[in-house]
């Protein structure tokens, strides 16, 4: 059975050999088990594994062994892990004297045709070798020799070094290559050949390298490059023969691809590095056990500690107790799925501060699959949730202004026109809910309140809007109710950090009252410019008929003041309106005949007034209803029934109950006697016009006028203003 602590997946491999030590029990050897093996020892196994010459690794005190198939063929199979002395227990006595200098010296042999070849630690001290049979270790023929000497994958030559004529060496001569020589150098058929027959300007350092082994007879393991072949080499050089033999063996690998991958794999880390330490972002590699292994400046600034004192720590070190359950949460979910994770959390500064940050957490894996690590990008939220404060606290006070403003305030979407905001005011304006109109990505909803005769104009300016105009202008709505609203709005753009058209804002006010005011200014100017010219024709009408009714100028002096008064009494009533007083409609219509004179003795039995007394008229009404009544009276008094003797004015008013229990007031206005002579085709006056137009527009009044040969007949119902219960009976006013 397979021990439980050996690593399953080393060596890599799928030779007998690599099984057979993924399959040792390491932990009964020196060696122990290979995950606490250095890193130069597990290279050095890994080197000799697939190696043709019967190669074997030593290590430690005891020099524990660990040998190739090559080696185990040559030596028999001795176990992983024994002792060095006792695998090699026939060649000890010949071979154990150099393995001992090469341990204690650091310097190279050949003996007994092995190579010995220190192998040092990470701080520079000898702590083992690595040996390579070159031939006839065991007393067996040359040909086994000649059989692995041909079928090695590395390049192995034998040269015989030259010196000039002062004794330097100079040059060497190829001896004998096997064919792995080709396939690592490029060169062909150098046997024969001196170095520089084959390169013409080759690196002098080879000649002087290959010629120190042979004087000193030290072994040498090094890398060179020769520019000429454009390659670079991986090499083992050690003597042949003892010493004055000028044969030098050499053995190498064309490295130039590993060296590449290396070269580019460490510009790739470092840039990797570079990236990691001037990230904006805090970059932090954090172990399984919550501590941090790696940190970058970032993440030190965001945590407000050094390097050092961050490499100290653990995450739960740093975060905010409450943030603890959500971060490990996040950390088992990126372990679990292999994908990455993250939160929105709390660090904890020394000061006592707290930072809000977003941890992204990614599992690293290495080549065996398993996650190692975790790698945490951390963002600084400062800024952001301060922005977003003050954005909700802009939002909040916005909302607000527009709560509590009695105009519409209203944000749409530049492409759509769909509201994206709408105040609450809207409903009193519009009679429609804001739900109905806000986020429902269409103007339909809204477009359908407006007047058809205005919306295309309505649809216009906001077009004009969207392209970056300021437009003010005014139309009409229909509430759901049927009210009719005037709305004055106030449009412009919203534009985005490029200048560009991305919401349209605006104002609706309700415009209607103005509008109102502005009409019946117009009907109070209009009537005030006929209004005087027929006062001037009523006083010189009243001056005239007092002046022949009256039998001296005493007399007519008395009657013309009296009349003038009760002229100035009706406007008098008119000049009351804004002070909140309530004009009954007999008392309006007494007013207005007796400002004409035509209530005292001149009117003798020509007038008849029927109906209830003090009706309370609106007093919205009263100034535009008594312009009415004012025009009926003096139309009566130069042209109809009251300008002949003959002639008869009855006055008939009553209330009446319409519709939805409304109370309207309901005058029948009769004129007969008197020669009346219609015009062909009927002349529109202005008290006409003001009766069948203004009072319907102004007053929701409902009007008939009809004049012909019989006489003038005239009928105005209009509401009244609601008070205590009045008499519907008819009764002489």
């Amino acid at each position: 059975m397979r021990p439980s602590n050996v690593i399953s997946d080393w060596p890599l491999g799928e030779g007998a050999v690599a099984a057979a030590l993924r399959e040792h029990d390491w932990e009964q050897t020196p060696l122990g088990a290979p995950e606490g093996w250095p890193e130069r020892l597990r290279l050095a196994v890994e080197t000799i594994l697939d190696d043709p010459l019967p190669q074997w690794v030593a290590w430690g005190p005891e020099l524990a062994q660990v040998a190739n198939g090559a080696a185990r063929d040559l030596t028999g199979h001795a176990a992983p892990g024994r002792p060095l002395r006792e695998a090699w227990a026939a060649l000890w006595p010949e071979a154990g004297p150099a393995v001992e200098r090469v341990m204690r010296t650091g310097r190279a042999e050949v003996v007994a045709d092995l190579s010995l070849v220190p192998l040092r630690d990470g701080a520079g001290a000898v702590r083992g070798l690595r040996a390579t049979g070159l031939g006839g270790v065991t007393g067996r023929d040359g040909a086994r020799y000649r059989s692995i000497f041909t079928s090695m994958d590395e390049g192995c030559a034998v040269i015989e070094m030259i010196a000039d004529e002062a004794g330097r060496w100079s040059d060497f001569r190829y001896l004998e290559v096997n064919p792995a020589f080709t396939v690592h150098s490029g060169v062909s058929d150098p046997v024969g050949l001196t170095l520089t027959q084959l390169l013409g300007t080759p690196s002098p350092r080879w000649a002087q390298i290959y010629g120190k082994v042979a004087e000193t007879g030290e072994a040498l393991r090094f890398q060179e490059p020769e520019l000429v072949l454009g390659r670079v080499f991986d090499l083992n050089v050690f003597r042949l023969g003892g010493p004055g033999s000028r044969q030098v063996a050499v053995l190498f690998s064309d490295i130039t691809a590993r060296r590449r991958s290396e070269a580019a794999l460490r510009e790739g880390q470092e840039r990797l590095e570079a990236i990691f330490a001037s990230a904006p972002v805090g970059l932090s590699e954090v172990g399984l056990d919550g501590r941090f292994l790696e940190v970058n400046s970032e993440l030190c600034r965001i945590l407000g500690r050094g390097r050092e004192e961050v490499l100290g720590l653990t995450i739960g070190d740093v975060t905010h107790p409450d943030d603890m359950a959500p971060s490990l949460a996040a950390v088992n979910r990126a372990l679990r799925t292999g994908a990455g994770a993250d939160l929105d959390k709390r660090y904890r500064r020394p000061d006592g501060t707290l930072v809000w940050a977003n941890s992204r957490i990614t599992p690293l894996r290495p080549a065996a699959g398993r996650p190692a690590s975790l790698l945490v990008a951390t963002v600084d939220l400062t800024a952001r949730r301060a922005a977003e404060a003050a954005l909700r606290e802009s939002e909040a006070r916005f909302r607000q202004f527009g709560d509590a403003a009695g105009d519409v305030l209203w944000i749409r979407n530049a492409r759509t026109l769909a509201f994206e905001y709408v105040s609450p005011a809207f409903e009193e304006l519009y009679g429609l809910p804001v739900s109905e109109v806000e986020g429902v990505g269409s103007v339909r909803p809204w477009a359908a309140l407006i007047e058809p005769q205005d919306r295309p104009g309505v649809l216009e300016n906001l077009r004009r809007v969207r392209e970056g105009e300021h437009v003010l202008h005014t139309f009409r709505v229909r509430r759901s109710d049927g009210a009719l609203r005037w709305v004055r709005d106030t449009s412009f753009p919203l534009l985005d950090e490029a200048g560009q058209v991305q919401r349209l804002g605006g104002i609706y006010h309700d415009a209607t009252e103005e509008v109102d005011l502005q009409e019946r200014l117009r009907v109070l100017v209009a009537e005030l410019q006929h209004r005087s010219r027929n006062l001037v024709a009523v006083v010189r009408s009243v001056a005239e008929r007092t002046l022949t009714s009256s039998a001296s100028l005493e007399e007519f002096r008395a009657r013309f003041r009296a009349r003038l008064d009760a002229l100035g009494r009706v406007n008098g009533l008119l000049s009351r309106l804004e002070e909140g007083e309530r004009i009954t409609f007999d008392q309006l219509l007494r007013t207005e005949l007796s400002a004409l004179g035509v209530l005292d003795g001149e009117g003798g039995g020509q007038i008849r007034l029927m109906g209830p007394v003090g009706v309370p008229l609106r007093s919205a009404t009263v100034q535009t209803f008594a312009l009415a009544l004012h025009e009926l009276a003096t139309n009566a008094l130069k042209h109809g029934a009251l300008s002949d003797p003959a002639g008869r004015l009855a006055v008939d008013w009553r209330l009446v109950a319409a519709p939805g229990g409304e109370r309207r007031l309901q005058v029948e206005w009769r004129e007969t006697g008197a020669p009346f002579v219609p015009s062909d085709p009927p002349r529109m006056g202005y008290g006409r016009e003001l009766i069948e137009r203004a009072l319907p527009y102004q007053l929701r009044a409902q009007t008939r006028y009809e004049l012909d040969a019989n006489g003038l007949r005239c009928s105005i119902s209009l509401p009244v203003s609601t008070g205590p219960e009045l008499a519907f009976s008819d009764g002489e006013g």
